[in-house]
């Protein structure tokens, strides 16, 4: 009776489920791997072995590692997961013990591990191009944002990727129809906006030679497509 009556309520949503890695994720991973030592000597050491941690004890998104400048053994480790709908988000405490207990097994004696929570820099992508008169204007603009939306998508990036005006110009000008492209401006959204929501993680965008680099330990995403690629034709 007991078990047919039990309820379990979960005030908090579940990260750090996973699903199967794609054939992308598995090359990301095995590139890791390759020289994967007994004990974790390197950052590429780190990052592989919490990329091959046993699912039992969770699965990480994306994971970085950053040298301490302030302590040559120590190291700073990044981390993401998902939820069952594809959102990122912190790894859960009791996730994050798991991982320290399994890379304690491979770390050197003198080494510390920190685990943070990587930041989510939520982004929106605005673009103002020339069109040939014999193209439709509103046509050539969703293949546009059909073609940046693919190029954006969360599976590409990895913590710390930046995300390069050019590639993005290089993107709309291959597009039949697009003679010129006159603007790219990438803007941070935060909070709730409509039915969307983002992540509360500000940051000015730091970009250097039309490269927009994330924050230490930061990754980019490009949350909603439909609501966050906006084009103008002339």
């Amino acid at each position: 009776k007991v078990r047919n009556s039990i309820q379990v309520n979960n005030p908090e949503p579940a990260f750090g489920g996973e699903n199967q890695p794609t054939l992308d994720e598995l090359r990301f991973i095995g590139i890791n791997s390759r020289s994967l030592q007994s004990r974790m000597v390197s950052k590429e050491d780190l990052i592989a072995r919490v990329y091959t941690m046993p699912s039992n004890l969770g699965r990480v998104f994306r994971a970085s590692a950053i040298s301490n400048l302030d302590n040559p053994f120590s190291a700073s480790l990044f981390i993401l997961t998902r939820d069952s709908d594809g959102n990122m988000g912190p790894a859960t405490d009791t996730m994050k013990r798991n991982i320290k207990m399994f890379l304690n097994k491979f770390r050197l004696v003198s080494d510390s591990i920190d685990i943070l929570d990587a930041p989510v820099v939520n982004v929106k992508i605005e673009y103002d191009v020339t069109i040939d008169t014999l193209h439709n204007k509103n046509s050539v603009l969703k293949i546009i944002n059909s073609k940046i939306s693919s190029f954006m998508k969360i599976e590409s990036f990895q913590i710390g990727t930046p995300i390069i005006k050019s590639d993005i110009s290089q993107i709309i000008l291959n597009v039949s129809g697009v003679t010129s492209v006159s603007r790219i401006d990438i803007f941070n959204v935060t909070g709730k906006i409509g039915e969307n929501t983002y992540s509360n993680f500000s940051y000015p965008l730091n970009i250097i030679n039309e490269i927009a680099y994330p924050p230490e330990g930061g990754i980019f995403e490009l949350k909603y497509p439909n609501f966050d690629i906006t084009g103008r034709g002339y």
